[in-house]
């Protein structure tokens, strides 16, 4: 797990290694173990390692340069550095990441007459791209991953980025130059570039919390979508896409036991493989049934001596440590527990942010890195649940979406029940919404079109829709369900490995996600949605029973019924406590409230009296303080990306300049 960077000045000028220095080491909490940089010229076929360090030898006749920073996880020897040059001086390469399954080519290369000099996959990789070029390398990986590859023997610059974008990857085009980079970060050290907002993804923002596709909030950065990989040449930028979410219209036939025998024995092997580290592994543990399957799991493979972290809230409505208990008992690890405190949250909330490289939107983010700070000491990678929920159907909104056509006849007769009829009507009935889709991407919007018309006057949320119901729109064919499943693997999913990666490399702590192999991806999408999603609607507890039905099969062979079928919980935050906080008061007053008034980007005075309102109540309503709070976290971006003050913990002031 590392950071990467890049330069590739088109107009053939030298590169600024004083700037690619300041943006690898922009990236330092993602590798605090080793650095690189390493100049490349395509047009001389000739490639030279850089001393760190300033002042840096002349760079005359080289248009092209990586940097690197090393969190050291497999073959922590010098034989991993990088960046990595190919024996025949024609490949240079920097990777982030892991790939599982790099050894099961290592007989393969030897057989081809390949000198291994250590165990690191990076080694592998290099081989294999030497061997096959892009897009069949891609093919042979199992892993998480964002790599570039600058290729002399067609003077080409590849970058990549794993099947369902564990790993992030961003890129720019600035005064004849292209950047890329693991975090946006990077490229406001580069005197280049000028951060500006695209206003666009404002108002995407304010209706998703987050932007998807290949969009960001800074104006002419990108990302490398999840399963896509980019050719890079003197004015040409062409993409490419080797793997997507499948669409499988010939379901596989196949019983429930069957397909639960299936998947606990992919999941034993996903498992498996990613506890392949030369440094200690633990498994986050929030106690639902997602994370407490992978420490089952781990615990099977590693026996004695796993470790398990959790976050805990001395609020009973938050916290899940009776299930955590529950789980640990059961498994005998060693469990850590970490207290959240409302101190730990306003001291930590501006460097956090930092790190998260977008807006904070959603506030449990600090629950993340807590837990990655406090298991540093202990372990540095650590495996978790994420992804389960959009790969297996565990929202309750994938339920409403199955049975939306069952409950729509029935509401002129829950109308007639004022408290829970008023709630169905809200979730069932938009009579604009005849296309199932459209209601499944307008329901999962978190501010919907009337609320960011009114914070913001000036903005179209119908454009945001829009491109949302685009990106529902590439699933071919299939049930409702399965195209609200691929839709969510494809935007919201991605959003929340994001926040997995940034939190956890905030403290140089590797995250792992064993559900994500892209075997069980594509396993559980061969399986009829009736597997994992349900339609009954006769029963108290129906939204336990009728979402993620076939994990919940494999879950009921480690833990008990009452453990699988409770009210789920999810990760909340008590915001409302922390609105009290008197720190909080204060940034709010001196320093956000104000920037939002100058800003101008939404009504500061519709904001302030939401704010006003809440801050005085013990009990708001936890909807309008989840609004309040992803403006706040729009305002607080701003301030340290767009005007570039730079927190406090990382030096007073402003970034540094060229």
């Amino acid at each position: 797990m590392c950071g990467i960077v890049g330069l590739l000045d088109f107009g053939g000028k030298v590169v600024d290694l004083n700037s690619l220095w300041r943006m690898t080491n922009s990236l330092s909490h993602r590798g605090p173990d080793d650095a690189g940089m390493h100049l490349i010229s395509f047009n001389r076929r000739l490639t030279r390692e850089v001393k760190l360090f300033p002042p840096f030898q002349a760079a005359e006749g080289f248009e092209c340069a990586f940097g690197f920073r090393r969190l050291s996880i497999l073959d922590v020897s010098s034989a991993g550095h990088q960046p990595m040059v190919h024996p025949s001086g024609d490949l240079v390469i920097v990777f982030n990441g892991e790939i599982y399954n790099a050894g099961d080519y290592r007989q393969e290369l030897i057989n081809d007459g390949v000198s291994l000099r250590g165990h690191s996959d990076t080694e592998i990789l290099i081989h294999l791209f030497y061997k096959y070029g892009m897009p069949s390398v891609l093919e042979r990986l199992n892993g998480m991953f964002a790599f570039a590859v600058c290729d002399l023997r067609n003077g080409a610059l590849y970058l990549a980025r794993d099947r369902v974008g564990i790993k992030p990857l961003y890129w720019t085009y600035v005064d004849n130059k292209f950047m890329f980079a693991s975090e946006m970060k990077a490229f406001l050290f580069h005197p280049s570039f000028e951060p500006n907002v695209r206003e666009e993804s404002i108002d995407e923002y304010l209706s998703y919390r987050y932007c998807a596709g290949d969009r960001t909030l800074l104006k002419g950065v990108y990302q490398v979508q999840p399963g896509q990989w980019l050719r890079v040449l003197p004015n040409h930028i062409s993409t490419h896409v080797y793997w997507e979410v499948p669409d499988e219209t010939e379901k596989r036939l196949i019983s429930a036991e069957q397909a639960s025998e299936e998947l606990n024995e992919l999941l034993k092997d996903s498992v498996k493989l990613q506890l392949l580290s030369d440094v200690k592994v633990g498994c986050q543990l929030s106690g639902g049934i997602d994370s407490s399957l992978i420490a089952a799991f781990s615990k099977f493979h590693m026996n004695a001596d796993f470790d398990t972290f959790s976050v805990v809230f001395s609020n009973a409505s938050f916290t899940e440590d009776r299930w955590i208990s529950e789980v640990t008992t059961k498994l005998e690890t060693d469990s850590h527990r970490f207290p959240f405190q409302s101190s730990y949250f306003v001291r930590n909330l501006e460097i956090a942010a930092w790190f998260m490289d977008q807006p904070f939107n959603l506030p449990n983010s600090l629950g993340i890195y807590l837990l990655a700070e406090k298991s540093k000491p202990t372990v540095t990678v650590l495996l978790s649940g994420e992804g389960a929920d959009e790969l297996f159907g565990g929202y309750t909104r994938f339920y409403f979406a199955n049975v939306r056509s069952q409950i729509r006849p029935l509401l002129p007769i829950a109308r007639r029940f004022p408290i829970v009829g008023k709630a169905f009507v809200n979730a069932f009935n938009d009579p604009s919404d005849t296309d199932p889709g459209l209601w499944f991407v307008k329901h999962g919007a978190f501010m919907d079109a009337e609320r960011v018309k009114q914070i913001r006057p000036t903005s179209e949320p119908g454009e945001a829709i829009g491109q949302r119901y685009q990106e529902y729109q590439l699933s071919r064919g299939g049930s409702i369900v399965d195209r609200c499943l691929k839709y969510e693997l494809r935007t919201y999913m991605v959003d929340l490995l994001m926040r997995q990666d940034r939190m956890t490399m905030a403290h140089s702590v590797e995250n792992r996600v064993p559900f994500l192999d892209h075997r069980i991806v594509e396993f559980v999408r061969s399986l009829p949605t009736h597997l994992l999603v349900g339609k009954g609607i006769y029963r108290k507890d129906v939204l336990m029973r009728n979402t993620k039905m076939l994990l919940k099969q494999v879950a009921g062979k480690y833990f008990s019924h009452s453990f699988i079928y409770r009210k789920k919980c999810g990760f909340s935050m008590p915001l409302e406590q922390y609105f009290q906080d008197k720190e909080f008061i204060a940034l709010m007053e001196d320093r956000l409230i104000p920037g939002i008034h100058k800003r101008g980007w939404v009504k500061a005075d519709l904001v302030e009296q939401w704010w006003r309102q809440a801050s005085k109540e013990k009990e708001s309503n936890f909807l309008i303080m989840e609004q309040i709070w992803s403006l706040v976290s729009l305002e607080l971006w701003a301030q340290q990306f767009i005007d570039r003050i730079t927190p406090s913990g990382l030096g007073a002031g402003r970034l540094s300049g060229p």
